[in-house]
């Protein structure tokens, strides 16, 4: 399996999660609690995990910076769709859920979708780096011939 199909399928994968993950909050009425949303890094995990398996194990590649960016583009790519769908959904859906970000998170009441598109944009390239980091401290002695 070519490592770009790698990468765009546990994208796919950690896109949903994140999505589902905040349409069940949304249905429960917990979309204004916070705390909650720090668990997409359950689904980040998740994800980043399958993509550095799924190289090592199907592709038989345990090169270390291979595997990392496997997982950091995995992680990466997810974002800027979460980045983009979040984008959407505060502009067209739900334009009232900025000013609960803004409070629940002390960001201030002067938030634009722009602001919030660049944060999360930037959170998520920190999340992606630091989730393949973690991961590859478990693979990085996996080696081609134990796979």
């Amino acid at each position: 399996m070519k490592p770009r199909r790698i990468i765009f399928t546990n994208a796919i994968k950690i896109y949903l999660g994140i999505v589902l993950f905040f349409l069940v909050m949304y249905l429960f009425g917990l979309e204004n609690i916070a705390f909650l949303r720090f668990f997409n890094v359950i689904f980040v995990l998740w994800g980043v995990n399958s993509a550095i398996k799924m190289n090592l194990f199907r592709n038989k590649e345990s090169d270390y910076f291979s595997n990392l960016l496997v997982g950091f583009l995995t992680a990466f790519v997810a974002v800027i769709m979460v980045t983009f769908s979040f984008v959407i959904y505060l502009d067209r859906f739900n334009p009232a859920f900025l000013d609960i970000v803004g409070e629940s998170l002390k960001w201030g009441s002067d938030l634009t979708v722009g602001m919030v598109a660049f944060t999360l944009l930037f959170e998520g390239l920190a999340s992606s780096v630091i989730s393949a980091f973690i991961l590859m401290q478990y693979w990085k002695n996996f080696k081609s011939d134990h796979v």
